[in-house]
């Protein structure tokens, strides 16, 4: 079974390496800054295959916001929205 946590680890992680492959955020470092809106729709079992998806809703600054999904096929998993902080 995938721990929920894990999930929204993964997507912050899937995340970081979007917005940190970036050129103007190139060598620095992303932080994670808080979630909201987390929905769990259904547990993940063992022999299934996550697919994590983020989209960057707005970066101001620093600080941006980003919508994450996980799938595992078509179905989706579990949806939140993550903040972080680049520095």
């Amino acid at each position: 079974v995938m721990p929920g946590v894990l999930m929204i680890e993964s997507l912050a992680q899937t995340g970081a390496v979007y917005i940190l492959n970036q050129d103007e955020f190139k060598g620095k470092t992303a932080y994670f800054g808080g979630i909201d809106q987390v929905k769990f729709k259904r547990m993940v079992k063992p022999g299934e295959t996550i697919r994590f998806e983020v989209m960057m809703e707005k970066i101001k600054g620093p600080v941006g916001i980003s919508v994450g999904s996980a799938y595992v096929g078509d179905e989706v998993v579990c949806t939140g929205k993550l903040t972080f902080i680049i520095k």
